[in-house]
């Protein structure tokens, strides 16, 4: 399965995305959803990049997405896409 990490500050946009989608279906796990960037870089940190889909809202406060993908950790092995 390929993990899957939201990063979505809209409250509802980010429980439709996890309620609508039936990722499962897809051969993904959606394994964490946050509200801004920065929560998105420390738990990639966390999980030392460990994850194969970023879907990020471009706007968030604290840490846009594009500042996101540009910092994101850097994982050995795995292409950068």
């Amino acid at each position: 399965m390929l993990r899957l990490l939201i990063a979505e500050d809209d409250k509802e946009t980010r429980e439709g995305l996890c309620d609508c989608i039936q990722w499962h279906e897809y051969g993904i796990e959606l394994v964490k959803t946050v509200s801004n960037g920065v929560e998105a870089m420390e738990y990639l940190e966390k999980e030392n990049g460990n994850i194969d889909i970023l879907l990020t809202d471009i706007k968030m406060p604290l840490m846009d997405g594009v500042q996101l993908v540009q910092n994101r950790p850097s994982v050995s092995g795995k292409p950068d896409t």
